[in-house]
């Protein structure tokens, strides 16, 4: 069980309220040239090139391997009046300044605002999508999120994908196609994306004005997945100590039941929201598994934090309840709490689960 396992179930989070350096970065300021990307991109290059292009893209990934991002650069690219050797959107064409303005009449990038798509949103999209083009080729739909799709909203699409206008090309994106129907997927071509090795996303955090240290980090948290490492590395590490506080204050707060449910309530109102829960979540698991490392192996260089190596010494050390069978079971537990929190679960009772259950596999006090 590695670090990977952990970030595969964090979804996508949206915006914090929080000062301009902690903001989540959106996906179109990310970067164009993310890692682990090339081989994604060039397939649609080559359909682009040899006027093979499908009706319709099905984008997957795991949070932060850049999903969204790559949808936006393809609906770029196609709504670009300008041609070029390497299909790369021009940028300065009235299609493009439209496009970055929002305001394009032939693309449409819709989203969930409240966790679901609804079928009066889809429905209203895809009659757009029987206009004719005015400055592209493509009247262009993007569908972030797909797995969200209430089974109406789905319904409505399948009937489009079945027979698309002749103009139309719809990019759908998701974690994977195990999310969505499967007559839905199978009238898509999938575009895979997996992120890429943790000295590459440091590397080219580096390339982008952060600091070796800073990326360095940011790339061992993110499990290679660029995304997550530029949104760790603009702002994404302030929840790292409320984490160690919760990890450190547990095997104490089990033993005064009072002061623990009164604890879990204050935590669970500061991150009351889903995204915000998933963040701390994901901490919690960090730690928890280079717990368990520093337990079994006391090696530092094994460690996702080995900054915090001491830290780990102390707890393992101060608290014996910290065994590696138990904390073994603990990440497990995190990677269950993520996957619920993914699922659009209750974040009090994802928190207060997880709690009840680390503290079983902490201290034996509430099996008694």
């Amino acid at each position: 069980m590695g670090p990977r396992s952990l970030f595969s179930t964090w979804s996508s989070m949206s915006e914090r309220k929080a000062p301009k350096s902690q903001e989540k970065v959106r996906a179109e300021e990310l970067p164009d040239d993310l890692p682990g990307q090339a081989a994604a991109r060039a397939v649609l290059r080559q359909a682009l090139a040899a006027g093979k292009l499908s009706h319709a893209y099905l984008v997957t990934g795991p949070s932060g391997s850049g999903k969204h991002k790559l949808a936006q650069w393809w609906a770029a690219i196609l709504t670009c009046q300008h041609d070029s050797i390497d299909h790369r959107p021009c940028g300065h064409c009235q299609s493009c300044r439209l496009r970055v303005a929002g305001s394009h009449p032939d693309l449409q990038i819709l989203s969930s605002a409240d966790g679901l798509l609804h079928r009066e949103q889809v429905v209203e999209a895809l009659h757009r999508l029987n206009l004719k083009p005015q400055y592209s080729a493509w009247q262009v739909l993007v569908i972030e999120n797909a797995d969200t799709l209430s089974p109406d909203a789905a319904q409505a699409l399948l009937k489009t994908l079945e027979e698309p206008p002749e103009s139309a090309l719809i990019t759908l994106t998701a974690p994977g196609v195990d999310r969505l129907p499967p007559t839905v997927v199978s009238r898509c071509q999938v575009v895979s994306l997996s992120g890429a090795g943790a000295t590459e996303v440091g590397a080219w955090l580096q390339k982008h004005g952060v600091s070796v240290d800073t990326a360095q980090q940011a790339a061992a948290i993110s499990a290679g997945l660029p995304g997550r490492a530029w949104e760790m590395a603009h702002g994404g590490l302030a929840d790292l100590d409320p984490a160690m506080e919760i990890v450190r204050s547990l095997p104490e707060l089990a033993r005064r039941p009072k002061e623990l449910f009164t604890a879990v309530s204050q935590w669970a109102d500061k991150y009351a929201k889903r995204e915000d829960m998933q963040r701390l979540v994901l901490w919690i698991g960090i730690l928890y598994r280079d717990l368990w490392v520093y337990a079994l192996t006391q090696e530092q260089q094994l460690l996702t934090l080995p900054v915090l190596a001491d830290t780990y010494k102390n707890l393992v050390v101060a608290t014996g309840p910290y065994d590696a069978a138990r904390l073994s079971r603990i990440v497990s537990v995190v990677e269950k709490t993520l996957r619920y929190l993914e699922a659009y679960g209750n974040p009090r009772l994802a928190l207060e689960r997880l709690v009840l259950q680390v503290i079983q596999g902490v201290d034996p006090w509430l099996k008694e």
